[in-house]
């Protein structure tokens, strides 16, 4: 199944120089394509979403986290597997999910058999709890090397909390075998375990990619977190 990997990224690769050229346009706010952390961001809080959107950002954007970085370096990923059917990669992904051109980069995809069998996410956050947002992140990405055809059927998808980088660090470095992680607790750091169902990823993001579409107008979600908003008071206008 190498070739039949090869032919995917090579799909990616594709669509992404189209994305390029301009050959993508006319989602919401005029934009050629989303990112997973943009659907994330929208599961938080659309109305945010669509303020920011709108208005810019008033908060600065992260960087590749410190977390993000380790668990690539741990687990040895690699821009490209060299005609190898085996290996662990970090790489762009593109495909056109429900009409929507989305582009995003997994930290770490575990390739085995020419197929990918382990999908790696990792937050840093005092929460143990999977939210949400991390589920949109990581299906996405689950759903990208699934239209592309390269998932593995029975693929796993892990999500690491992590207080701190090197608790993350130190949470990969006990994993038996990357390709077929498992749920495990360790100082500072949970890893949440999930099954590819593409179902269940599609029922989750659909909604999400209409919006993008301007099928549908955004939705607040109240909560205590929009005491720290910036958006607050344009937000509170907008949808008393």
């Amino acid at each position: 199944m190498a070739g039949g990997l090869e032919e995917a990224l090579e799909r990616a690769r594709l669509l992404l120089e189209a994305i390029t050229r301009g050959e993508y346009c006319c989602l919401r706010h005029g934009l050629p394509y989303v990112t997973p952390s943009i659907l994330a961001g929208q599961a938080f809080c659309e109305a945010r979403t669509e303020l920011e959107m709108r208005l810019g950002p008033r908060e600065a954007k992260p960087s590749p986290s410190t977390a993000r970085r380790l668990l690539q370096v741990l687990l040895g990923a690699r821009k490209r597997l060299w005609g190898r059917e085996s290996g662990v990669l970090s790489i762009p992904l593109a495909a056109v999910l429900h009409g929507v051109p989305v582009v995003g980069s997994p930290p770490v995809m575990v390739v085995e058999g020419g197929c990918v069998r382990a999908v790696y996410a990792v937050s840093q956050t005092r929460r143990r709890r999977l939210y949400a947002s991390h589920r949109v992140k990581i299906y996405t990405y689950a759903l990208l090397a699934e239209e592309l055809g390269i998932m593995c059927p029975d693929a796993r998808l892990a999500y690491i909390l992590a207080e701190e980088p090197l608790d993350a660090a130190e949470l990969v470095k006990s994993l038996p075998e990357p390709g077929r992680p498992r749920p495990m607790e360790a100082r500072g750091a949970t890893l949440h375990l999930l099954a590819h169902d593409p179902v269940e990823e599609e029922r989750l993001l659909e909604p999400l990619l209409a919006y993008w579409r301007g099928e549908r107008e955004p939705v607040p979600r109240r909560g205590p977190w929009c005491a720290g908003c910036p958006y607050r008071e344009d937000c509170l206008a907008l949808y008393p």
